[in-house]
C-alpha cells in the first residue's frame, strides 16, 4: 500500500502515526482472511483495548473504509508471506507507538507530581518501569501467523 504524503499542515506526531497504523489494522480485518483476521483483533484488541477500537471505527469509518479498499488491492497483488510481514511490521509499530505514548504520559503524570511538591510518584514511577520493560519484550514475527 503506497501511502499518500501528509500535508505540511498536519504535524506527524506519534499520536498521529499511531492513529493510522491502527485505522489500518482495523481496515486489514475488514478484508482479511478469517484466520487473518481473528488474529489480528486478538492482537490489536490486547495493544488498544476493545473500547478504543470501537470508538475508532466509528469516528473514523470513511478513513477505514477508504484504507480497506487499498488493502484489497495490496491482497490481490502481494503474496501472502508478503502480505503477513506487512501485518506484522504494522502490529510491531502499533505496539511500540502505543506503549511509547503511554512511557510519555506517565512522565508528564510525574512532572505535575513534581511541580505540586512531590505527591506519591512511587505507583507511577512503577508503571514507567513497566512500560519500558514492556518495550524490550521481543517483537510480533510472522510466525504468529503460522499457527
Amino acid at each position: 500500500v503506497v501511502a499518500k504524503p501528509i500535508p505540511e499542515s498536519v504535524p506527524v506526531t506519534p499520536v498521529f502515526r499511531k492513529g493510522n497504523t491502527l485505522h489500518y489494522l482495523l481496515a486489514a480485518m475488514s478484508v482479511t482472511k478469517p484466520e487473518v483476521r481473528v488474529i489480528l483483533e486478538r492482537e490489536v484488541t490486547a495493544i488498544a483495548g476493545g473500547d478504543v477500537i470501537e470508538q475508532e471505527k466509528v469516528a473514523a469509518s470513511a478513513a477505514i473504509a477508504k484504507l480497506a479498499f487499498q488493502i484489497e488491492e495490496f491482497i490481490d497483488k502481494n503474496s501472502p508471506r508478503l502480505q503477513i510481514e506487512e501485518w506484522v511490521y504494522k502490529l510491531n509499530q502499533l505496539k511500540e507507538l502505543t506503549i511509547k505514548e503511554k512511557v510519555t504520559a506517565a512522565r508528564a503524570e510525574l512532572n505535575v507530581l513534581a511541580e505540586a511538591g512531590g505527591g506519591d510518584s512511587a505507583e507511577v514511577l512503577e508503571r514507567v518501569h513497566l512500560l519500558q520493560k514492556e518495550l524490550q519484550v521481543p517483537p510480533y514475527t510472522p510466525e504468529l501467523f503460522a499457527k
